[in-house]
């Protein structure tokens, strides 16, 4: 189904509902009860499938929304754990893209500078941490390596 056939059929629903919310807004408690066992159902069991249909439509919004925030998770989640970093096979090369990432953006250097001890005590570890979360940010898109 298209999704423009599908929008059409969420506003025909919503429509129907509409005026049908309309037709009982101005019946009585009683005369709803009378309507449901004069068309031969039974009120109790009618109350009991609209509340079961209207927890199951409550729990699947949940769920879609748990499952949208599930999935937004993850994929911060494995750009954050380097998956989709860039492999650099040697420190030296992981360091040269690190001093390339400060060139493109100066604003990082003292910073970088004031808690490296302009990077004498800076480990390979370290340079990684930094290049995971840069690429995580975007700032490693468009650097030459």
């Amino acid at each position: 189904m298209k999704n423009s056939n599908k929008i059409q059929n969420i506003k025909d629903l919503n429509m129907i509902s509409e005026m049908l919310a309309l037709e009982v807004e101005g019946f009585s408690d009683q005369q709803l009860i009378d309507d449901c066992k004069n068309n031969g159902k039974d009120s109790a069991s009618l109350i009991k499938s609209t509340r079961n249909i209207l927890s199951d439509a409550v729990k699947k919004s949940r769920q879609k929304n748990l499952e949208s925030a599930r999935e937004n998770y993850n994929k911060k989640a494995k750009l954050l754990s380097g998956q989709n970093m860039r492999v650099h096979s040697s420190p030296a090369e992981r360091k040269k893209l690190f001093e390339t990432l400060l060139s493109k953006l100066p604003s990082l250097d003292p910073g970088f500078a004031l808690q490296f001890r302009e990077y004498k005590t800076m480990s390979d570890e370290d340079i990684v941490s930094v290049l995971e979360q840069a690429e995580a940010l975007g700032f490693l898109d468009g650097i030459d390596e």
